[in-house]
């Protein structure tokens, strides 16, 4: 940096993974103020308002919530929020774009990662996975007589596989549940940037019918209309499925089971009621996004004031701009 010329105030508002600060503090025309709690602490509010006055980017998580107050306290000088994440749902889009405020999301990099999972929870369901499990750790299974039956789930083999939104982990998935002998896959399209809901052996009827329906709204409604035998999986966001609806669904075996790594009211969610003690529901704790990501979700940088924070990820910068609707659409 040119000797005399104003540093640019940078707020990281979690301590993010080493390889991602380092690249922060490399640059030399930063002031980074950084959140001084462990890794697990999440910042705290009152901390983020004090300290956001006068920055220019902010680098956070899903745990901060960018809203008017946070905007208003930040001031006319902030041109960035970059959020170590693929959704944005704790940010305001409409306020960003009120205030020409570029949003920077990392969306690539976790595709693999969430197409993983998306496996894992599918043949969980399918094949009773939680059932067994707590079997082995109530210690049950020495007293459990075996059946032919006994712990029975549908296969992968022939099966037909659906989705609502076929972007990025769509795809992955769909390359993934190919090896195992699906017999047909049907998708409705999407912008590659909606969320991904994925749906197994899931319609009676075609899935075309389906187009003038909400993906946000896997209602009584929609569940009605899929295979006793079916399982359903949601590896997008909790409020596309109706938590009621899935328990009633579940419970009255008008489909086979779900799995489900975000779940609406997340983390308030208990294993004792509701989706978490039925046994055909297998609930991760929003977990699709940890594996091996953890450097890459971290690595951000900074550039020109007037570009904002980037991230330098696998598939380069994704950046929202101000012309993108309130709504997200």
């Amino acid at each position: 940096m040119a000797p005399g010329k104003q540093k640019h105030k940078v707020v990281v508002a979690r301590q993010i993974p080493s390889e991602g600060l380092s690249l922060l503090k490399e640059a030399a025309d930063l002031d980074l103020i950084i959140y001084p709690e462990p890794e697990d602490k999440v910042c705290d509010r009152e901390w983020l308002l004090k300290n956001i006055h006068g920055a220019e980017g902010v680098a956070l998580t899903l745990t901060e919530k960018v809203d008017e107050e946070f905007l208003d306290k930040a001031g006319p000088s902030l041109k960035v929020v970059s959020t170590m994440s693929a959704g944005f749902d704790h940010i305001d889009i409409g306020a960003l774009k009120k205030r020409n405020i570029r949003l920077g999301v990392t969306p690539d990099v976790l595709t693999d990662a969430v197409a993983d999972l998306g496996v894992l929870l599918v043949l969980a369901a399918m094949r009773r996975a939680g059932e067994a499990i707590r079997l082995v750790q109530e210690d049950r299974w020495p007293v459990t007589p075996w059946s032919p039956e006994m712990l029975w789930g549908p296969s992968l083999s022939k099966a037909t596989v659906g989705f609502l939104g076929f972007g990025r982990i769509s795809q992955a998935l769909l390359l993934r549940l190919l090896p195992f002998g699906i017999s047909r896959a049907i998708y409705t399209t999407s912008p590659t940037w909606l969320p991904t809901f994925f749906l197994f052996r899931s319609l009676r009827t075609a899935l075309p019918s389906l187009s003038s329906r909400r993906e946000t709204d896997a209602d009584e409604v929609f569940l009605a209309r899929m295979k006793k035998t079916a399982v359903l999986v949601n590896i997008a966001r909790g409020p596309i499925v109706d938590n009621k609806a899935l328990e009633a669904a579940l419970k009255e075996e008008k489909i086979w089971g779900a799995g489900l790594d975000v779940v609406e009211g997340e983390p308030n969610v208990k294993g004792s009621e509701g989706l978490g003690k039925l046994p055909r529901c297998v609930i991760f704790p929003d977990a699709a996004g940890k594996k091996g990501v953890k450097r890459s979700r971290s690595d951000l940088a900074a550039d020109e004031p007037g570009e904002g924070l980037t991230s330098p990820l696998e598939h380069g910068a994704y950046f929202i701009r101000g012309d993108l609707h309130e709504d997200g659409k």
